[in-house]
């Protein structure tokens, strides 16, 4: 699967906005920015490709092809993952293109993830090879393999996180849950959902108060300082309508809000969304788990927790997006409703 998500990337826009962050380090002129962002993607990818990342169709597209100040002022909201786009830079300097840096890192993130599940699984025989198997499918890990973004990097390091956790290496469970932000500074909602939660629901996995404050209080500087020195995350990002203000009132952003809510509810059931489908399962598993009964069965309620309130947040519904807690979902459903054997042999 990850051979074929090499040789079948998904060139998505995103693709052109990274490869401008990244030179943006060292080119400071917005014209020269965009000729070469533009100039390197498309001597790199399929002219049939390139003609739809600058579709006059498109309109955004199409501003951003030929408005090079439009362009730039796009790239902030790229920025804003500098582990993502110092990795791009660095593979640079290596004589790696941009574009394939992009893949390169997507398909490393996903092997990282197949090698975490294939571990939480290894003791289940053949069964727990097909259960891995349909998690990574359905939470959409080989989607992100094919496109250019930080997301499956970010997962990847996430569910690296929650491994160490379960393993007992709760330090360096919690430095890549605050590296994690570097990737994706909305990580920050699973930061923070699961310390309070560890902090004061639960006895597996607990921290003090001291811990939570600490880990909190970093999480929430990382993610200003990401926002002030990268770029900036406002209302505007969350709800993206063109043309209107999303904080010109009360009234204006909350209809603006149940529309992008109800665009992304639409999105999950005509899409190829999982979002319903891990929905349902978390309730499912969670239920039959009691909500908890083991400390590693407890991150499926903090992955579901995570789900909810960052759709809520960020009414999104693609797969890429929740890579990570749909992973963490399909493991705990699986376990749950597995043969009754030791917790340990399943890696929980």
């Amino acid at each position: 699967m990850l051979m074929y998500a090499w040789k079948n990337p998904y060139y998505n826009w995103d693709l052109l906005a990274y490869t401008a962050a990244s030179y943006s380090v060292e080119e400071h002129d917005p014209a020269a920015l965009h000729a070469k962002s533009y100039e390197t993607v498309r001597k790199e990818i399929p002219d049939s490709n390139y003609r739809l990342l600058v579709s006059a169709e498109n309109p955004y597209r199409r501003e951003t092809a030929s408005n090079p100040m439009f362009f730039i002022g796009q790239i902030p909201l790229y920025r804003i993952r500098p582990l993502y786009v110092a990795v791009i830079y660095g593979l640079g300097k290596l004589g790696i293109s941009a574009v394939e840096a992009t893949r390169a890192i997507s398909i490393v993130s996903a092997a990282v993830i197949i090698l975490l599940v294939g571990a939480w699984v290894a003791r289940q025989g053949p069964a727990g090879s097909v259960a891995g198997c349909l998690t990574l499918v359905a939470a959409g890990v080989f989607e992100g393999a094919r496109l250019s973004t930080p997301d499956a990097l970010s997962a990847a390091i996430v569910l690296a996180a929650f491994y160490l956790l379960v393993k007992g290496f709760s330090k360096a469970s919690r430095a890549l849950l605050l590296v994690s932000l570097l990737t994706r500074p909305d990580n920050l909602l699973l930061l923070a959902i699961w310390s309070t939660y560890a902090c004061f629901i639960t006895r597996g996995f607990s921290i003090s108060r001291a811990e939570y404050f600490f880990l909190l209080g970093t999480g929430t500087a990382v993610y200003l300082a990401i926002t002030y020195f990268f770029g900036t995350l406002s209302l505007k990002t969350v709800l993206p309508l063109p043309g209107i203000d999303a904080v010109a009132s009360p009234a204006i952003f909350l209809k603006n809000y149940c529309y992008a809510l109800g665009r992304g509810l639409w999105g999950a059931l005509v899409n190829e969304s999982s979002l319903l489908l891990f929905l349902i399962l978390g309730l499912l598993g969670g239920t039959a788990a009691g909500w908890g009964r083991s400390a590693g069965l407890r991150l499926g309620s903090i992955a579901l927790s995570t789900v909810i309130l960052h759709f809520l947040l960020f009414p999104a519904a693609a797969n890429r997006f929740y890579i990570a807690p749909y992973t963490l979902i399909g493991m705990v459903f699986f376990r749950t409703f597995w043969e009754k054997a030791p917790e340990r042999e399943f890696g929980f």
